[in-house]
């Protein structure tokens, strides 16, 4: 392949994975659902109390996003397709098969974060919140996946993201990565979390994907082997995700170091800013932004 520039109960845990039987898969995923106000109330798995502290960096102005080229395929930076991202440079992804995953590579450093977007989206949904994280340490590779975006893949790998995830994880140890988070929205919340044991990711963060998402794995039979540190977020009003499952799945993680995080309303990276405060960076926004950072505390 080649890169080129351009304690809830455990009765209860049974109960509600008992309901994979009436969960049908979910096409709703995009970025259309109306904007909310995510709430600052934490939920950990692993305990029977929350917290309503704001962890560092709340309330950080987002980077203003602008115009972007009119025509995405002439864009060379992040900046010039998204509207935000800077002289972040464009690059291809290209898999044994001939497939060209497009993406954006943004910041410096080991610690990266592989950001993957919401259905009927591209990699330009991350681009506000990749570009804050770079001026906070994280290394950033934005994908589209394959029939969205700028990316043209075969049938194959169209139908495999696995492979597709796996195309990510492999330019970033490929570019000096010694931490990886897996750190996804919606659609690309459910696949982050369904291949993070398979690639042996470092960490994984979960933004509303849905409890079961066509071909990949259910939520929980993806997070129950996991140990690697886990993030799930969801608005209790999210009727698309199930998040009462989404909660289970957290519960049945093997990690040492999981949280849910309950929102109020809201969708996808809605999720990451502040309703109350426009333009600024959510309790779980600055969450996300800590778990990738390997800062699991609050």
């Amino acid at each position: 392949m080649t890169w080129e520039t351009t304690t809830t109960t455990r009765a209860r845990g049974i109960v509600l994975a008992s309901a994979l039987m009436a969960v049908t898969l979910l096409t709703a995923c995009t970025s259309g659902t109306a904007t909310s106000s995510p709430a600052a109330t934490t939920t950990k798995a692993s305990a029977t109390a929350s917290t309503t502290t704001a962890p560092p960096l709340t309330g950080t102005p987002l980077p203003a996003v602008g115009t972007p080229a009119a025509n995405p395929a002439t864009a060379t930076t992040l900046g010039q397709r998204c509207g935000v991202g800077g002289d972040a440079p464009l690059l291809t992804l290209t898999s044994t098969d001939g497939s060209k995953v497009a993406a954006a590579n943004i910041g410096t450093g080991g610690t990266v974060a592989l950001y993957f977007h919401q259905n009927e989206d591209s990699l330009c949904g991350w681009a506000q919140f990749a570009t804050l994280a770079a001026q906070h340490g994280v290394h950033g590779l934005l994908i589209d996946f394959c029939g969205f975006g700028q990316s043209t893949c075969t049938p194959a790998v169209t139908a495999d993201p696995a492979a597709q995830v796996a195309l990510a994880v492999d330019w970033a140890k490929a570019n000096g990565a010694t931490r990886i988070t897996l750190v996804g929205a919606s659609m690309g919340g459910s696949i982050a979390l369904a291949y993070a044991a398979k690639v042996k990711s470092d960490a994984v963060v979960d933004i509303s994907g849905p409890y079961a998402w066509k071909s990949v794995p259910d939520a929980v039979t993806s997070a129950t082997p996991l140990t690697q540190p886990l993030l799930i977020a969801a608005a209790t009003a999210d009727s698309d995700v199930s998040p009462e499952l989404l909660q289970a799945a957290v519960e049945a993680s093997a990690s040492t170091h999981k949280v849910f995080l309950k929102a109020a309303s809201g969708h996808g990276w809605q999720l990451l800013s502040d309703g109350a405060a426009p333009g600024t960076l959510s309790a779980i926004g600055a969450r996300a932004l800590q778990w990738i950072n390997g800062d699991y505390a609050g």
